[in-house]
């Protein structure tokens, strides 16, 4: 799958997924199911110099400098915790016909066949009262499970990278994708409060900057049981412009 000469890859190349990811992404049908495949790429354009010295500890930082093997691990390994932990993540799949194209650098997920929020927000032909209502429903699986992780003292419940492509719209419940970064220890309230403010910044820009002010008290309410995320947002943002 890495190599332009192997056979596997040319196989698959027709089933490749067009998303902006510095991964390769292929949907592959198998009877009446279609698994996606995600291949990490070898190596990550590097960052410029100037961005280690200002952000030294980011997640973007540290994602870069891992290799595609630590990358894939990292991503098994969050996606089992969260499914361990009872929240809506693709399954990792492991059968007979996965286990054909999995290696240490690629990872065979369960396709789950909904809309991202970011779809949803950008489709003209939905009216606010039913974007709001995606959001809700998105912004209240977001605070239960902060409430869990809280309890738990569980990091890992954190969702770095939190934008609305990040986030599918199924029938019944809100799935999380793509766990390549991952923080398997520190102060979790900060690192939930981190994930509020990205996908919050991500709802308001891909639905309407205007709405801002109706996003976050549809957020006051989902968190009143836990308030601390909250005040850490503001903390990490307020006279702060350029931190996000």
């Amino acid at each position: 799958l890495v190599s332009h000469s192997n056979p596997q890859a040319d196989r698959l190349e027709s089933f490749r997924l067009s998303v902006a990811s510095s991964n390769r992404l292929y949907l592959v049908p198998d009877g009446e199911r279609q698994i996606v495949l995600k291949v990490y790429a070898e190596s990550r354009k590097a960052l410029p110099n100037w961005f280690d010295k200002l952000l030294p500890q980011s997640d973007e930082s540290a994602a870069r400098r891992r290799s595609s093997s630590d990358r894939c691990r990292h991503e098994r390994q969050a996606i089992e915790h969260w499914k361990r932990c009872g929240r809506a993540v693709p399954a990792v799949l492991s059968d007979k016909f996965a286990a054909e194209f999995v290696s240490d650098h690629t990872l065979a997920l369960e396709w789950i066949a909904s809309p991202s929020l970011q779809s949803l927000l950008l489709n003209e032909v939905l009216d606010d009262a039913q974007r709001m209502r995606y959001v809700e429903r998105t912004l209240s699986e977001m605070a239960d499970r902060h409430r869990l992780a809280i309890t738990k003292n569980d990091p890992m419940l954190a969702h770095l990278d939190a934008n609305t492509g990040n986030v599918l719209i199924a029938h019944d419940c809100v799935y999380r994708i793509d766990f390549e970064s991952v923080r398997e220890r520190g102060e979790v309230v900060e690192l939930l409060a981190c994930e509020v403010v990205k996908l919050c910044r991500w709802i308001a820009r891909d639905w309407n900057p205007d709405r801002i002010s109706v996003i976050a008290d549809r957020l006051v309410a989902c968190y009143s049981t836990i308030p601390q995320v909250l005040q850490t947002a503001v903390s990490l943002t307020a006279d702060r412009p350029f931190s996000w």
